[in-house]
């Protein structure tokens, strides 16, 4: 199985140094977070220690100040 989606993970504070041409193009909800900008990252960890199987991966495009 391959799942995909558009992780928010950036805070609005970076909302000033992001490229004019991602934040014209893409949906703000799929870029911006309220909270925690790795909250998400940590929710699919807890998931796939259960349910990924053993030589199961997970390939995620993460925020730059955080990878």
């Amino acid at each position: 199985m391959i799942s995909l989606c558009q992780i928010p993970c950036i805070s609005k504070d970076e909302m000033p140094k992001m490229d004019k041409s991602v934040i014209d193009f893409e949906p703000s909800i799929a870029l911006f977070t309220e909270s925690d900008p790795l909250e998400f990252y940590r929710h699919i960890a807890e998931f796939a220690e259960t349910n990924l199987n053993q030589n199961g991966s997970i390939f995620c495009e993460i925020n730059e100040y955080y990878g």
